[in-house]
């Protein structure tokens, strides 16, 4: 990562370090709830991501830590979806006009 900081004073390193550490002890102790609910020893990836997706202030960190999806499920989303894109395209086509979910077509 380049930068134009050329130094850092020992008040602003101590302050990143010290947020640092404190962002680290409640992400660990966010994911550690899901590990003790379970009954476990061990924190796993599925504890941290699930910290990381239920509290906002680590949002920024969703791309990094996401959480697992199945395949079976994303196929099973994509399947939907492209039955509902043909189904969209067939009312195009036989001169239906296509409306929302929960509407009645009047």
């Amino acid at each position: 990562m380049e930068s134009d900081v050329k130094a850092v004073s020992a008040e602003a390193s101590y302050a990143v370090a010290r947020a640092t550490e404190l962002l680290l002890d409640e992400l660990v102790a966010r994911s550690a709830t899901g590990m003790l609910q379970e009954g476990r020893k061990t924190l796993l990836y599925k504890d941290v991501a699930g910290a990381v997706g239920s509290w906002k202030a680590l949002n920024f960190l969703q791309d990094i830590v996401p959480q697992k999806v199945p395949a079976a499920v994303l196929i099973e989303q994509l399947q939907r979806q492209q039955r509902q894109q043909l189904q969209q395209q067939q009312a195009g086509a036989n001169g239906y006009p296509e409306h929302e979910e929960g509407l009645e077509a009047g």
